[in-house]
């Protein structure tokens, strides 16, 4: 039934509204998977190994700095992983979400010419 409505919501909206929920629900995913998803897995991988590594180092290293490195090395790697993800999540938006709702980059992102 709430289904129901909010089909019969949107198709009683004029069309320009329709466009703007339609990038309103563009800007959510690129926000979720820009912003949340990719790079926490990217760091969390990166930590992941980097724990690894400093673990299976044959000379032990203070109880701090087993701790510490591993997170170090996550949170430096951040200016290194900002625009390849960028790049793939833009070749990703524009190769499939896009493409099913015939938005073009500038309508999605407001730049005029």
């Amino acid at each position: 039934m709430y289904v129901h409505s909010i089909v019969w919501w949107v198709f009683q909206l004029p069309f320009r509204r329709i466009l703007t929920c339609i990038t309103a629900l563009l800007l959510v995913v690129v926000v979720a998977v820009v912003v949340v998803a990719t790079p926490v897995a990217t760091i969390q991988a990166i930590v992941k190994a980097s724990r690894w590594a400093v673990a299976s180092m044959p000379r032990s290293l203070p109880t701090a700095a087993t701790t510490w490195l591993p997170t170090a090395i996550g949170l430096g790697s951040i200016p290194l992983i900002i625009h390849p993800i960028d790049n793939g999540v833009d070749y990703l938006m524009e190769n499939t979400f896009r493409k099913m709702t015939h938005i073009n980059q500038d309508q999605s992102s407001g730049d005029s010419k």
